[in-house]
This record gives structure tokens, sequence and C-alpha cells, in this order.
């Protein structure tokens, strides 16, 4: 049987946001753009989607001498927040009905006499007063020189998967005059379109190293770097991102 391996990417290339280098694990990637800094201070607003889906003790500024960095992030409001004793309206078998907020944390509303948890239809609110219009996060560098860098950073919200197909002739018991395809399905959670430059795929389960948003401290830096180049064995070091290490085997 042949066994053939294709790839098919799902992801929308519209050229929103380039990452280079892209490495896609099961469950995150590693992302690295190319950044042109301005001097000393730089400032960078992810969105809330990819803010949230980054892996803590992965965010770095590659290519500068960083000195301090400062994220702001206000809490996503959950808008029924500002309508609690209010009454909002819902469409349910065909008709829109009223039904009062009791709970915003708990999604308890008051309905002909009833608590119900959620509602069975749409929400229809009186005025956009609850939904914030606070902006998104932002994370302001603070660092030496500037010009050509690399910003890089893990996120959960691009990954992907393999899924084999079988392909047969007329025979369908004669799996010999068959093929074996695989397709890798690409994935990406973010808001925006994704332009991918050179990619790798890793297969496996891949533990995550997670720490905080802010830069390690001298001392945890220099454990990040010390992985064994393991030359010795054949295994060559291909690289590290946010404590994830990545060798290539020998033949």
């Amino acid at each position: 049987m042949k066994k053939t391996l294709c790839t098919l990417g799902l992801l929308s290339l519209l050229s929103l946001a380039q990452a280079q280098g892209t490495t896609i694990y099961r469950g995150f990637a590693e992302l690295q753009q190319a950044q042109n800094l301005p001097q000393n201070l730089w400032a960078w607003e992810p969105g809330q989607t990819l803010f949230e889906s980054l892996v803590p003790g992965t965010l770095r500024l590659l290519g500068v001498s960083e000195l301090s960095r400062q994220i702001q992030a206000e809490p996503v409001q959950n808008p029924l927040e500002t309508y609690v004793g209010k009454k909002l309206q819902f469409f349910w078998e065909g008709q829109w009905r009223e039904a009062t907020v009791v709970s915003a944390d708990k999604n308890l509303f008051l309905y002909e006499g009833r608590y119900l948890v959620g509602l069975p239809g749409p929400i229809g609110y009186p005025d956009p007063s609850g939904f914030s219009t606070a902006k998104g996060p932002k994370i302001t560098f603070r660092y030496q020189g500037g010009g050509p860098a690399t910003l890089s950073y893990l996120s959960r919200a691009v990954s992907w998967d393999l899924r084999y197909t079988l392909q047969v002739g007329g025979d369908a018991a004669n799996l010999e005059n068959g093929a074996l395809v695989g397709w890798a399905s690409l994935t990406n959670g973010l808001d925006s379109a994704l332009e991918l430059g050179q990619t790798e795929l890793v297969a496996g389960v891949v533990p995550l190293l997670e720490g905080s948003l802010n830069p390690p401290r001298p001392l945890q830096n220099k454990a990040l770097q010390s992985a064994a180049p393991m030359t010795d064995s054949g295994v060559t070091f291909a690289g590290e991102a946010g404590g994830t290490y990545r060798y290539k085997l020998p033949g």
C-alpha cells in the first residue's frame, strides 16, 4: 500500500498579520513576527483574543536588550452587569418576551414568576450602555536601541491536527492498490487572518513550561538557555521558545 502525506491549510491567507518561521504543535504554535522598532520604546496591542491565547512566560522581544515591560489589560465586562434588576427582551418561539436580570454572574433571570439560568433565545438589549468601550490590552516594551527585531511568543489559538483517508481502487478489499493520504488541518482561532511563512508541523504531545507575561529574571533566563546540545548522541539542538526545546534526530 502506498503512503502519501499531503497538507491542507485551513488558515485564511489574507496578509493581515504575518508570522515568519512558524512552528505549529498539537494545541499551540510558536509565532515570530518581524518588527522594525523605534528607539527605546514600543507598544504592542495584540487584541483581546490573541492576548488571552498567549502562553504565559513565552512573550519575548528578540534583537534588542529589553529593560522592562508594562502590561495594561482591563477585565472583560459582562454586559448583563449593567442591567441587573432591569428587564431585557429575548426571542423565543416566534416572539419577543421580557425577563428581568437577577444576577449577571450566575446568568440568572426571572421570567413569569420563575427563575431561569440562561435564556432560550437571542437577547435584545434596550441600549448599548452595558457593552464596554475600554481599549484592548497593550504591552509597552522598554529596551536599548531599536531597528530590526523579532516578536516571539507561543499562542494556543493556532494549532493543527492530522487525519487520514484511504483511497483504494475498484477492489475495495485489495489494500495493496490503495493509498493512505494524510491531511494536516490547520486551525486559526484568532480574530484576524494569519499569513504563514516557512512552517513546521510537530506531531506528538509537547509539554509547556509556563511562567508570567513579564520577562524572566536573569537566573531563570540562564536556566532556560542551558538545554544540553546532546551532540554526543547525534541529536542536534534546533531551537527553543518559551521553555520548549526542539532537537533534530539522526537519520
